[in-house]
């Protein structure tokens, strides 16, 4: 799942739209009668949020909502051209669970590639697998390159058949011994899933002192007591420095990057409650006080100043898989120590997102729900403002892309991808060496990235070529 950093619902959710309770040139306008009343108030639910939230409203098409029958499609063309992550779902309560951690899925982390770069067959490279989900008890390991779904090959046109709910899947995985890659087979039904972000952890002992190491997948924020332990482990084993490994992390929570970098960071900052991340809102919202710098700031949690690990540096993987909370993490870092990054170049999501339901919105004038509940399966999440540092910094993603590493490296160049969580990983293996020595070996430094070509889906993911011997 690509997870999606997002500003909390409690910004006032409730503010009046100027769409809803004026009338307007769409409400006059004749309906078509072969148009659902469910799918006009579905539509009108779409008009309404993206006339007065979106980010990009002034880029948006004069259309009457009134005749459009497919509410996917209508809202797909209210979207501006360069925005690739706003979406709409009519199960609301899929993504709700989601969001808690709980999904139907198979428990595996993955990306996409091209067979070869002159070729358009796909295969996808297994990153990660949760323990004791579907995949993990089919023996499914990190590394294995799967090749075909029920006896068919993947291509550009067919990869969606890889997220089949039951399959049989073909696969190669590296055999380090004789140096070739053996055929493997696993049957995989999805199930309904509860996995935690916290994923990984380790403490490394170096000649410099002990070094911490956590994978984090996801930033939900219903797993920051995990969290916290975690960090106290660290702090009572006496870590002084961190890897934080979110080459796989698409994002999420603001209040979940806000607990990770309040227990990251120089206390001094922490307990100041400085500023984190700020939003710039269009100029509709920007016109109420809630909207301004100062009230949408995140700011470090005062009361963990003292679970803080008070570093001055950190090491933070990335790829680019790497979005949005995360590399918020990033640049939310930066004014206040040394970020140190290795990997890919991020993703490139620097916005951020409500969350919204037709439930969420009452009329002002009756006090009564404002739409119909006839519509409450839907569920839109339209970008609505950028974030800055407090160096009213952002970064650039006018070419789709985020953060270029200080380092950068391809885990797939590797037929042997190592464990995450081990000190041999190579990714993590470069990382460690740069903060016991201060310096990276040139064959390391110098690996070649993958090449990028998007996806034609809306998330902003990727198929990296490499081939494979």
């Amino acid at each position: 799942m690509n997870r999606l950093f997002y500003v909390a619902s409690t910004v006032a959710m409730l503010l009046a739209f100027s769409a809803c309770d004026d009338d307007d040139e769409n409400n006059t306008d004749n309906v078509a009668s072969n148009i659902s009343e469910t799918t006009i108030e579905a539509n009108r639910f779409v008009h309404d949020v993206m006339t007065d939230y979106y980010l990009w409203y002034n880029y948006m098409p004069s259309l009457n909502y009134k005749n459009q029958p497919d509410t996917k499609a209508y809202f797909d063309t209210l979207c501006y051209s360069g925005d690739r992550f706003s979406f709409i779902i009519d199960d609301a309560e899929s993504y709700l669970k989601a969001e808690e951690g709980i999904s139907t899925e198979k428990g595996w982390d993955y990306t996409l590639m091209l067979y070869k770069s002159n070729s358009d067959d796909v295969i996808a490279v297994v990153n990660y697998v949760y323990p004791n989900t579907p995949a993990y008890k089919a023996g499914v390991k990190r590394g294995d390159v799967i090749m075909t779904v029920n006896g068919t090959q993947m291509t550009v046109s067919n990869y969606n058949i890889f997220n089949s709910g039951t399959a049989t899947y073909g696969a190669k995985r590296y055999n380090a011994t004789n140096d070739v890659y053996d055929d493997v087979t696993y049957n995989i039904a999805s199930a309904q899933i509860e996995t935690s972000p916290v994923a990984e952890h380790s403490i490394f002992d170096t000649k410099i002192g002990k070094i911490g190491y956590l994978l984090y997948m996801d930033y939900y924020d219903e797993f920051n007591n995990e969290l916290s332990d975690v960090f106290s482990e660290f702090k009572s084993e006496g870590v002084t420095d961190l890897i934080l490994d979110l080459r796989y992390n698409t994002g999420g929570a603001m209040l979940a990057m806000q607990h990770l970098c309040s227990l990251i960071a120089p206390a001094a900052n922490v307990s100041a409650k400085d500023l984190l991340i700020y939003y710039k809102f269009n100029d509709k919202l920007t016109s109420y006080p809630d909207y301004n710098k100062e009230s949408t700031g995140t700011y470090f949690e005062e009361a963990e100043a003292g679970n803080s690990l008070n570093l001055n540096r950190i090491a933070i993987l990335v790829g680019s898989s790497t979005y949005s909370a995360s590399e918020a993490t990033i640049i939310g870092l930066q004014p206040y120590m040394d970020v140190y990054t290795f990997g890919y170049t991020t993703g490139g999501k620097n916005t951020s997102m409500f969350v919204l339901q037709p439930s969420d919105f009452t009329n002002q004038k009756t006090g009564k729900p404002y739409y119909s509940s006839d519509i409450d399966n839907w569920l839109i999440a339209p970008i609505v403002a950028q974030y800055y540092n407090a160096n009213d910094y952002t970064f650039d993603t006018s070419n789709k892309k985020g953060i270029k590493p200080d380092y950068e490296f391809n885990e797939y160049s590797y037929d042997d991808m190592g464990t995450l969580g081990n000190q041999n990983e190579p990714l993590t293996a470069l990382a460690l060496q740069f903060l016991t020595d201060g310096t990276v070996e040139g064959n390391k430094a110098a690996q070649i990235a993958p090449q990028i070509i998007a996806h034609s889906d809306r998330f902003g993911g990727a198929i990296i070529s490499k081939p494979i011997k």
